[in-house]
């Protein structure tokens, strides 16, 4: 007695058949077959002979079926030598034609079977592949084990944890309803919203197989394998549960004010680099501006920091909030001293959100004209066309910074000569057509 042919190897072969049979037909590939067929009988001698005809007779999936049952015959319990399921391998020959017709396996058919049968039976190969199956095996336990302890952190109401219901305000039928849940949920929820908000962006499993099937059809459209159609796009909500639990504050607005001191803290987490802002003190900047009125006064507190990045988040914030923050701008009016024109100007333009007198602020506007930076000077043009009645004092200023650059110039002078003829044409346009005709 002996076993024939039970190698991982061989198992790992019509593993990949049977995802084949069920996927391809999914992906609309049963015109393609010939050509998968003929890829994967590069990696099993007994595939040249049978599954081509099989794709030829009887369609994709119908030779996956008889290769089903030939699995049950390779993989079936130890077989007295020279006979198939108890029956002789001549005597199984004939079942092989009854099933898929004489000419599928030719001349020599049964020592074809007789080899296959025995393929891949190589010393070490089978522990080496039953090796990497329980590292797999393994793995994809731990990971199902991480997420069911991710989940049941989550609070939850009628079944659905708080992320369900994040998404579903989102992306649902009963949105209104999603709300209040996520109102509820959430109030109860600070610490586990702040930990997402420190989690890293990152595709889930579903996430990466719909954009493998994207990139999949996207590759056979390109190599016109299908025809190309319009295909709706999933969004991976998981992905990012940071965006989960920003849209959970914006939804708590102040109800969320437990979360407060550590969003003020974060305002100063520092990027990898200094021209960039770091992704969560950046996302507690946008979340304590829905926090109002509850965020003004830490927020205004922020204002006072040494800490160059801090004030500019936190004032964001209070220009975001608008004229209910009015009482930052005696701490506000303390920058427009500033040695750094960009701060002073910054200073003013939020003054002026939050409801402050531009009779005061714009005069430090106009001033910052004439110590010019180009590669921020559509900022202060902005501020000036926002008030365009207290900015008649600032077109002496305009048209001297203007005579100032020289033409041709380099690409931001030119770029900043017509944001001031632009300027210019709004506030003054006599004053305009007469500089063009000095």
């Amino acid at each position: 007695m002996h076993k024939i042919g039970t190698t991982d190897g061989s198992k790992l072969r019509f593993m990949t058949l049977g995802i084949l049979s069920s996927v391809c037909p999914a992906l609309d590939l049963l015109g393609s077959c010939s050509r998968i067929a003929a890829f994967v009988a590069q990696h099993d001698p007994f595939t040249q002979v049978i599954f081509p005809v099989q794709v030829e007779k009887a369609g994709f999936k119908r030779g996956l079926s008889c290769w089903g049952d030939l699995a049950g015959i390779r993989f079936g319990k130890p077989q007295p030598a020279g006979r198939i399921e108890g029956v002789p391998v001549a005597a199984a020959m004939v079942r092989l034609d009854d099933e898929l017709g004489s000419e599928s396996c030719g001349p020599g058919r049964e020592d074809l079977v007789r080899r296959w049968l025995a393929h891949g039976d190589q010393p070490g190969h089978s522990v080496a592949v039953r090796r990497q199956l329980y590292i797999l095996l393994a793995s994809a336990l731990l990971a199902a084990t991480v997420m069911l302890s991710l989940n049941r952190s989550e609070p939850s109401y009628e079944g659905r944890c708080l992320s369900d219901w994040v998404i579903a305000m989102n992306d649902g039928k009963d949105m209104d309803r999603a709300r209040v849940v996520v109102h509820h949920l959430g109030t109860n929820a600070i610490p586990l919203l702040l930990n997402w908000l420190q989690r890293p962006d990152r595709p889930t499993l579903r996430g990466r197989y719909w954009q493998a099937k994207q990139d999949g059809f996207s590759w056979l459209e390109a190599h016109r394998w299908i025809t190309p159609r319009p295909r709706l796009w999933k969004m991976d909500w998981r992905a990012s549960y940071r965006s989960l639990a920003q849209g959970t504050f914006f939804e708590l607005g102040p109800d969320g004010k437990d979360a407060i001191p550590t969003l003020i803290q974060w305002l100063g987490r520092k990027a990898r680099t200094t021209n960039e802002i770091d992704e969560v003190a950046g996302t507690a900047y946008l979340i304590l501006g829905h926090m109002a009125p509850a965020s003004i006064p830490p927020l205004i507190n922020a204002l006072s920091s040494s800490d160059d990045q801090v004030y500019a988040l936190a004032a964001g914030a209070l220009s975001n909030i608008g004229p209910d923050a009015k009482a930052a701008i005696p701490v506000l009016r303390r920058r427009l001293n500033h040695k750094n024109p960009l701060m002073r100007v910054g200073a003013a333009d939020v003054i002026g959100k939050i409801g402050g007198d531009p009779e005061e602020f714009m005069p430090v506007v106009v001033q910052a004209l004439r110590e010019p930076d180009l590669e921020n000077l559509d900022y202060v043009l902005d501020i000036l066309l926002r008030y365009k009645e207290h900015a008649k004092d600032a077109v002496p200023a305009l048209l001297e910074l203007l005579h100032g650059i020289p033409e041709p110039g380099n690409l931001t002078q030119r770029i900043a000569r017509d944001q001031l003829k632009g300027t210019l044409g709004q506030l003054a346009p006599d004053a305009v057509a007469e500089d063009r005709v000095q």
